[in-house]
This record gives structure tokens, C-alpha cells and sequence, in this order.
């Protein structure tokens, strides 16, 4: 009796400590999931120092849309929960090496603290101490690899953000360092120079999330004139890709 009874308060422990880790996952998701993130595009424009006529951009201080890691807020349906769990089990018996692969393709998902919350409640239910540890391993893991996943995304926006800056300097006039719009030959000219320089892989999703931040921020300051150089950007763009991808198929 003694010997059940010690084996009991053992199980019971365990699995108290496995609740509190559980709980500790969750509001490391909460954190994660937060706007503050950083996972949208950052909106950040040329510094302010680099000259007088540039300031006008003041892209630096626009502020951040909703992270993308806010997830599902509104209550998950039969189907989604049914979504949910197939991922789960997938992640869970799948190989660690493959994680970054898996919750690059379903950030929003995965990051998202409903699906940490699912994690625990399978964890609660199991019976199979194997199962439940596997579950445990499994939400532990995913927060090392989201905070791994989200990094790499924000240095890539850091350096597509440099890119931008680059062709947006582009467009302004040489001498005086002022947006004339509508844009001359020379200017359209010298920014699709910057663009064809870029590598294929620079311009990327990054990249138009990028641009698509500026010209919105652009936007909403009522700065017409850079609105018209970002579309004049996004055209040069889709030209550059269309023709590499013409290249490639010859």
C-alpha cells in the first residue's frame, strides 16, 4: 500500500510539473504572439540623417501593423481543431531537424497560442505517459523554433528594408537630393538599375512587404508624390522578375 501510494505521489508530480511547464509554453506563445513581435513589416524608411531632402520620408517611426502572429482569436471550429490536431501529431512524431521546415509554413498557426493551448489540453487528456512526454517535448520545441523562425524573418526584413532605402534614393535628384514626380527618364532608369542588381532571392516576399509598408505609410501622410515613386518601384519589380523568369524558361 505504502509502495502505491509513494508511486502515486510520484505520477501526481510528474504530471504537476508537466501542467506548469505546459502553462509556462503557453505564455511563452502569448509573448510570441504579441504585436510587439515584430514579424510585420517594419515600415522603417531611409534614416533621417542621411540628408535634409530625404527627411521627408520619415518612414523610421511608422508603426507596426498587426503582428501576423496574432493567430486565430475567434473561437476554432470542429474543423479547426480537426486542422490542429493532424499538425500536432505530424510535429510530434516527426523529427526535430524537420520543425523549422513545418512552422515556417504554418507560422500563424503554429505560433498562435490556441494551438499551444490545444497541445495541452491532448496533454491533459492522454493516458500514455510516452504520449503526454512526446506532447510536452513537442510544445517546448516549437517555442525554441518559432523565436528561431521569427529572427530570421526580421533579418531578412532588416535587409530588404536596406534595398528599399536604396531605390527610393534612387529617385531623388543628384545634385539636389529632392523627389521630382512625375519621375524622369533618368530616375525610373536609375532605380531599376538598383533593382536589376539585386539577386533573385533579395526580392522576395520581404521584399514586397517592404514596399507595400512605405507606400501605405506614404499613404496615410497624405505624400502623394512617394506614393507614385513605391508603385513606380512594384512596376520595376514585376518587370525584373517577368524578365528573369522569361531568361530561365529559354
Amino acid at each position: 500500500t505504502d509502495e502505491r501510494s509513494e508511486v502515486a505521489t510520484k505520477r501526481a508530480g510528474s504530471q504537476g510539473s508537466q501542467t506548469r511547464n505546459m502553462k509556462h509554453l503557453i505564455l511563452s506563445a502569448l509573448c510570441l504572439s504579441a504585436p510587439s513581435s515584430g514579424f510585420a513589416p517594419t515600415g522603417r524608411g531611409p534614416d533621417r540623417r542621411t540628408s535634409s531632402a530625404t527627411a521627408p520620408l520619415g518612414m523610421e517611426g511608422a508603426p507596426r501593423d498587426r503582428s501576423r502572429f496574432e493567430g486565430m482569436q475567434r473561437e476554432p471550429t470542429a474543423q479547426d481543431i480537426s486542422v490542429m490536431d493532424d499538425m500536432i501529431t505530424k510535429m510530434a512524431s516527426a523529427p526535430a531537424y524537420e520543425l523549422p521546415n513545418a512552422v515556417s509554413k504554418a507560422i500563424r498557426v503554429v505560433s498562435s497560442p490556441r494551438f499551444f493551448l490545444r497541445i495541452a489540453e491532448r496533454a491533459d487528456a492522454e493516458t500514455d505517459p510516452d504520449e503526454k512526454e512526446r506532447l510536452s517535448a513537442l510544445a517546448d520545441n516549437l517555442v525554441t523554433t518559432i523565436q528561431a523562425v521569427v529572427s530570421m524573418t526580421e533579418d531578412n526584413l532588416d535587409e530588404r528594408a536596406k534595398d528599399v532605402e536604396k531605390i527610393v534614393k534612387a529617385a531623388s535628384e543628384p545634385d539636389s537630393g529632392e523627389f521630382l514626380v512625375p519621375l524622369s527618364v533618368e530616375r525610373v532608369d536609375a532605380m531599376r538599375a538598383e533593382v536589376e542588381a539585386l539577386d533573385e532571392a533579395d526580392l522576395n516576399e520581404g521584399f514586397l512587404s517592404t514596399v507595400d509598408s512605405w507606400m501605405n505609410k506614404a499613404h496615410q501622410d497624405g505624400m502623394d508624390g512617394m506614393v507614385e515613386i513605391m508603385q513606380k518601384a512594384l512596376q520595376i519589380y514585376a518587370g525584373t522578375v517577368i524578365s528573369r523568369a522569361r531568361v530561365q524558361l529559354q
